[in-house]
């Protein structure tokens, strides 16, 4: 899932022959026939998508289909072979201009990377402490429905609560574009709710945001998806 605030993007927006276009006409993300190969397979193959600012989009598709491949490259983890990418008006694979993207892009991963022997208080800190303008921890900790674990270990909570510290360790950093890569995996009814009403709010207040959800999965499951 990605996660955008409505409003200006900081980066050079991508125009014609590398010149600047209307930053009031700029997606959160903007992909134009993007590919990616590994020898002779195509792990994503002329891949074209825009996501608003403020919009929630979803990224469906089977497994083997490129799905993290192509969220990988528009994190700037993974170089791609062709095409154009624009992710808040940066060129994910510019390393000059990578450590700006990603002061402004928070990840939720798979599977939890955090060190087990942390709390869960000094995880998020710790997190918060790699963006400029992060959120408060201990809001974060009662968004994410933590409160009650802060000073816990992280290698003592429940997987539905490691699914929750990720989250939050996602939504710290009060960035501009966050991706979800299987968000609610693990999570129970309750917990999935909760977890969409936090990004409906996001979505729908102060900041906005655009989403983008990677899973293979019936459409009912993602009752705040716009396309």
């Amino acid at each position: 899932m990605l996660l955008a605030r409505r409003g200006r993007p900081r980066g050079r927006p991508l125009g014609a022959a590398g010149a600047p276009s209307s930053l009031a006409l700029v997606p959160a993300v903007a992909v134009e026939h993007l590919t990616k190969r590994y020898g002779d397979v195509d792990a994503v193959h002329d891949v074209g998508f825009e996501v608003q600012q403020g919009e929630v989009f979803a990224l469906l598709g089977p497994n083997g289909a490129g799905k993290t491949t192509t969220i990988e490259i528009l994190e700037g983890f993974r170089q791609r072979d062709r095409g154009r990418v624009d992710v808040l008006g940066f060129d994910p694979g510019k390393a000059a201009t990578s450590r700006q993207l990603r002061e402004r892009l928070g990840v939720v991963l798979q599977e939890l990377a955090v060190e087990p022997f942390l709390s869960v208080r000094q995880a998020l800190t710790r997190n918060a402490g790699y963006y400029p303008r992060p959120r408060p921890v201990d809001e974060v900790l009662e968004l994410v429905g933590l409160g009650d674990k802060a000073n816990a270990r992280v290698k003592t909570l429940s997987g539905g609560q490691q699914r929750r510290l990720d989250l939050g360790l996602g939504i710290v950093g009060n960035p501009e574009l966050l991706v979800l890569d299987e968000p609610t995996t693990g999570f129970d009814p309750t917990a999935r709710r909760e977890a969409w009403d936090l990004v409906r709010s996001m979505t729908g207040g102060a900041p906005r945001s655009s989403s983008r959800p990677t899973t293979w999965t019936r459409p009912k499951r993602w009752p705040i998806v716009r396309r």
